[in-house]
């Protein structure tokens, strides 16, 4: 909700603070590819591209299919 919102600050702190508590396995692309979007929607493409790309590697592309399509399609054409 906070990325909806656009207060990216708290976004990160939250999936940040996921990622610290020890309840992620190696499969779990989702919060990899909600850390990707919420730096998209910053405008921080660089660091967007690097979490759009961890998360496709775990979820060998999956990630994107439920997704809105402005995120695959920069995935696709900032390779």
């Amino acid at each position: 909700m906070y990325k909806e919102l656009g207060f990216y600050k708290n976004a990160h702190k939250i999936v940040d603070q996921l990622f610290s508590s020890d309840h992620l396995d190696d499969y779990d692309d989702g919060p990899i590819f909600l850390k990707g979007a919420i730096y998209f929607e910053q405008g921080e493409l660089e660091l967007a591209k690097v979490w759009f790309d961890k998360a496709n590697t775990i979820s060998k592309g999956r990630c994107f299919v439920s997704q809105p399509k402005k995120y695959k399609t920069f995935y696709s054409e900032y390779k």
